[in-house]
């Protein structure tokens, strides 16, 4: 049954309309079916009965209806149908017209239809068409009619063509989600043979970024229906980027097709990172250190990142003084680069603040610039971090240089020299803690500078107070004298002062040296000496004496009822003396004879490098 007409209608109020209907039976069989009329307002559904019966008097169709089908999508199949005359006398075919709406159809005997063909009786006329789908997209159905008149009567031979399209399905979309740079990720795909035929997979191809490491089976290879194989992809970026690509499947038999899956994924990379910029210590006593500390994150989770160098210098720093900083972290506890951070943790950095820098309220402020140069797979990344302190200036000394004038080498100076020591006010000190000073001493210490007030150590000095120190110098040479005054305290923390610089000199006398005995000495130099042991008595020059060639006269006398004098030994003897002005070397001696004044004459011939910081001759006595 067929609706020739229009397939919707609009019925006036009690009126009617008709509805064409074809019948056209294929075969002597009893058709039934029913015309369905839906009613848009009401929604309604009414239906009318339809049969019929086909009889086969004239012509029979050979086959009934010519079914062509699974043609291959880009080739093509024959198929022949045959108009059997079966009257019992000749009929005329007239006005034969072969329809092809879709021209998937092509004669080939005839090659074209006449417009009047005859059939004897028992005869019949055949046709040879080929069915072309030529369409690989997707499976087809097509019609053709091969229509005529006979006896007045409208005749249709009907033709159905059908295509099999091979079809090559490939995992429609798949993700490897965030992947490190150099790190990779990988996931098996499926191509599948969808159709009904057998295809070959000629090859694979795959966009940037995604590599295929392996296949289930050596291509190129045959998929039967609904057969598959694997396909091992990796992911392996190498930019911060997602990448977009298509895993793309070819096969050349028994058409020329593809198939293309989706492929996804974003590189990254994984940074050192650090949440400062300003590290502040604030004020810190000289005699104590304070540490802070910053995180270097290692945000990767696959890949070690390496810190190759860390430094604090003062670059770009105005004033800047990185000695009074020093570090150290927890991956490498004793400050040594490079080292490394694992995976997904991090460092703690731990910056060591010691502000033992002079007592100067101009110099308080200490900063400087730490510097972290640092890499990890496909990147390489230097950090800057501002550190700052102050100096607490527990005490002040005052003023900062003494320079006493030159004086008679040997002779104490007659006018001595002051410095003051206090405890600053809250702007520059604020914990504004109890000072106690244990000693004053010199570095170097030539035993040149004195201190000669305060004469009780250790004192104490509170906020508020001030305490004068009083220095003298007594030079031993004639030369300039240099050195630190180290101020030893306790409290509130142990530590030391260099800040104040002692300045001297000395020059010698014009008629050489004087001695005499020390008249002010209350009471003698002691030895005490057991019997029938040695006593070593050494005996130091007051000065240095800076000749290049020296000889030494001197009287040793004593008890020689209670002493035996061994002999006198020197450890200038092994000196080899060079006069500056001759430039004849001599050889150091030492000479001993009795003394027409008592005593024991002694004569040092030919001794270099005297001073006053060791013992130039040993006297040996027995009892």
């Amino acid at each position: 049954f067929e609706l020739l007409g229009a397939r919707g209608a609009s019925i006036p109020p009690n009126g009617s309309v008709s509805i064409p209907v074809t019948f056209r039976p294929t075969d002597s069989l009893r058709y039934n079916d029913r015309l369905c009329l839906f009613e848009t307002r009401c929604y309604t559904v009414d239906c009318i009965d339809l049969t019929g019966k086909g009889i086969l008097e004239t012509f029979r169709y050979s086959p009934l209806v010519m079914e062509t089908e699974n043609a291959v999508a880009c080739g093509s199949k024959l198929d022949t149908v045959c108009i059997v005359n079966i009257s019992g006398s000749t009929q005329t075919l007239t006005n034969l017209t072969f329809v092809n709406p879709t021209g998937k159809y092509r004669l080939v005997d005839p090659v074209s239809i006449p417009s009047t063909m005859t059939i004897n009786n028992g005869d019949s006329v055949c046709f040879i068409l080929e069915y072309i789908p030529n369409d690989v997209t997707a499976d087809r159905a097509d019609r053709a009619y091969l229509r005529y008149k006979n006896s007045g009567a409208d005749w249709e031979l009907q033709m159905i063509g059908t295509s099999a399209t091979p079809k090559i399905f490939v995992t429609q979309f798949t993700t490897y989600g965030i992947v490190e740079v150099g790190d990779t990720r990988r996931q098996n795909l499926t191509v599948e043979n969808t159709s009904s035929l057998a295809i070959t997979i000629d090859s694979l191809t795959i966009g940037a970024g995604f590599t295929i490491l392996s296949t289930s089976r050596v291509l190129p290879t045959v998929l039967q229906p609904r057969d598959s194989l694997s396909v091992e992809v990796e992911f392996r970026p190498t930019a911060t980027q997602t990448y977009n690509a298509q895993l793309t499947a070819y096969s050349s038999d028994p058409c020329v097709i593809k198939g293309t899956g989706d492929l996804t994924g974003r590189g990254i990379i994984m940074e050192l990172e650090s949440a400062l910029s300003l590290v502040n210590f604030g004020y810190v006593r000289p005699c104590e250190c304070a540490e802070r500390t910053i995180e270097l994150l290692n945000g990767s989770l696959v890949f070690d990142m390496n810190v190759d160098s860390l430094w604090i210098d003062s670059t770009g720093v105005p004033g800047g003084r990185p000695q009074f900083f020093s570090w150290r972290s927890k991956y490498s506890p004793t400050g040594v680069v490079p080292y490394t951070i694992p995976p997904g943790e991090r460092d703690t950095v731990t910056i060591i603040f010691c502000p033992n820098t002079p007592a100067d309220s101009t110099t308080t402020a200490v900063q400087a610039l730490l510097h972290v140069k640092a890499s990890g797979s496909q990147w390489s990344k230097e950090l800057e971090t501002f550190i700052i302190g102050k100096r607490a200036l527990t005490f002040a000394p005052y003023p900062k240089l003494v320079q006493f004038p030159a004086g008679v080498v040997d002779v104490l100076s007659p006018v001595p020299r002051f410095v003051d020591v206090a405890i600053p006010g809250y702007a520059v000190n604020p914990s504004q803690d109890t000072v106690v000073i244990d000693s004053i001493t010199f570095e170097p210490d030539d035993r040149v500078f004195f201190v000669m007030a305060p004469t009780v150590f250790p004192f104490t000095l509170l906020p508020g107070q001030k305490t004068q120190i009083e220095l003298r110098q007594r030079p031993r040479a004639p030369r300039d004298y240099e050195a630190r005054m180290v101020i030893h305290y306790s409290k509130p923390c142990p530590g030391f002062d260099t800040t104040v610089l002692v300045k001297g000199a000395g020059f010698a006398q014009p008629r050489g040296l004087t001695f005499a005995y020390d008249l002010v000495r209350a009471d003698p130099d002691t030895f005490g000496m057991v019997s029938c042991d040695t006593l070593d008595v050494p005996v130091w020059s007051s000065i240095t004496i800076d000749a290049s060639v020296v000889d030494v006269f001197l009287r040793i006398d004593f008890d020689s009822t209670q002493l035996r004098l061994l002999g006198i030994s020197s450890p200038l003897l092994s000196n080899s003396c060079t006069s500056t002005t001759g430039g004849i070397t001599y050889i150091p001696a030492v000479n001993l004879a009795p003394s027409p004044y008592g005593g024991i004459a002694v004569v040092l011939k030919n001794f270099c490098g005297i001073d006053s910081l060791s013992p130039f001759m040993m006297m040996h006595f027995v009892t």
